[in-house]
């Protein structure tokens, strides 16, 4: 006899064809902590009683109502031994998927990969430009070059040697010469419907196994601690549940890439606003970035326990703490971060981590306000204001100077990857 373990769990993903409808196949696996799922299950009381004096009839039970999960891992990068010229969907962790979906990118809105040739690059003065042979319409696109040089393109444009322009720089590195452009992926927060998955969590021996059937991402939270790994906590929930006695049983894992510890050395930064790249922040830690999402339940009998879910809303919010600089600037005797508030207007922030292939990710934030009061701490005897910033107003990245068919260019947070 062997007791399933927490610790020995992974998860497998496969999306559904219809919310709701159970994927028998093509599972793909990753390493992961979960919670043990909640299940929920409505029930009504029957009337009658048994023969004897306080004793009562067994409940009638109703469907499965679902229930919720939460997936712990940390953020990985491509897999070992990745170049840079392979497919990017295969080297890629499969996690990624879960993450996309939580911002609305289904398969009708999936992000592209960049893949253009190597000698497709130019020299640049500034490590948030670079040049192109080819142009095309990239605009809020995630690009990363040799250098490495990363960020989300503001500006993109047409024909030979085309400048493209970074909203922010991810790095202070000047784009290589000659060098690769990396395939990379943009994830945008949209409006579109969020994809189901069923997934499998199985244990070490093949009796231990639980399905979960139309799981849709209920929020995505990404958190940095400085020196630390980063991670990522996926809370799901599920319209059904199976217990599985037979597709237990954990599988060889497939070696990936942690992305490397954060806010130490050369590794993550913190960059606000976007003049000329955007202001590289020393004392700044975003604790957190979290995208949640809102359902409503709607009536519908031929629908898994009958109701039909509808996403209706999504925030996206940074938890941001500041060290108070000399430069701060204050504006009617207030801090620049309680002046965000009472003034009403946004500011542009962003989170860069990485060093080369396969471990860079960006989260841009164009236009975030702050609605709540800031806070004034200690911090190790440093005072720090802490305060969250929302997500409220869209990117405007441009194509030659005018709109971009790109929905990512339009979108109130972006996530990018390299």
């Amino acid at each position: 006899m062997a007791y399933i373990r927490s610790r020995y769990t992974e998860i497998g993903m496969a999306l559904e064809t219809a919310f709701g409808t159970e994927k028998l196949s093509g599972f793909t696996y990753f390493p992961v902590e979960p919670t043990y799922p909640s299940f929920a299950r409505s029930s009504q009381a029957s009337p009658g009683r048994t023969a004897k004096f306080g004793g009562f009839a067994p409940n009638l039970p109703g469907t499965k109502d679902g229930g919720t999960v939460d997936l712990v891992f940390p953020l990985r990068g491509a897999a070992a031994n990745y170049d840079e010229s392979s497919s990017p969907e295969t080297s890629f962790p499969v996690e990624r998927d879960l993450i996309l979906s939580a911002l609305g990118c289904d398969a009708s809105n999936a992000p592209e990969s960049i893949a253009y040739a190597a000698t497709g690059m130019g020299t640049s003065t500034n490590p948030y430009t670079l040049e192109l042979d080819t142009g095309a319409d990239d605009a809020g696109k995630f690009f990363a070059c040799d250098g490495p040089a990363y960020g989300f393109v503001a500006e993109s444009a047409s024909g030979a040697t085309a400048a493209y322009t970074f909203a922010q720089a991810g790095t202070d590195e000047t784009p290589t010469s000659n060098g690769d452009i990396l395939p990379a992926y943009t994830g945008f927060v949209s409006g579109q419907p969020v994809a189901s998955y069923t997934l499998r969590m199985r244990g070490e021996e093949t009796e231990h196994g639980v399905i979960l059937i139309g799981c849709l991402p209920e929020s995505v939270a990404f958190s940095f601690e400085a020196g630390q790994v980063p991670t990522c906590t996926i809370t799901m929930r599920f319209t059904d549940h199976k217990v599985d006695d037979t597709i237990g049983g954990l599988g060889a894992q497939e070696v990936r890439r942690s992305l490397p510890p954060v806010l130490s050395g050369a590794n993550g930064r913190i960059v606000v606003g976007t003049a000329s790249g955007g202001t590289k922040r020393c004392g700044m830690i975003a604790s957190s970035i979290t995208i949640s999402n809102s359902y409503s339940a709607v009536p519908c009998l031929d629908k898994p326990g009958g109701v039909n879910v509808v996403r209706n809303d999504c925030e996206v919010t940074m938890a941001m703490s500041a060290a108070w600089d000399s430069s701060d600037t204050v504006t009617n005797n207030e801090h620049k971060w309680e002046y965000l508030l009472d003034s009403r207007s946004t500011e542009a922030f962003g989170v860069y981590v990485g060093t080369g292939p396969g471990d860079i990710m960006g989260f841009f934030m164009p236009a975030g306000t702050v609605r709540e009061q800031p806070t004034l701490t200690d911090n190790d005897g440093i005072g720090t204001w802490e305060f969250t910033a929302t997500a409220s107003g869209q990117f405007e990245a441009t194509h030659d100077a005018s709109d971009s068919s790109n929905d990512a260019a339009t979108s109130v947070f972006l996530w990018g990857f390299a």
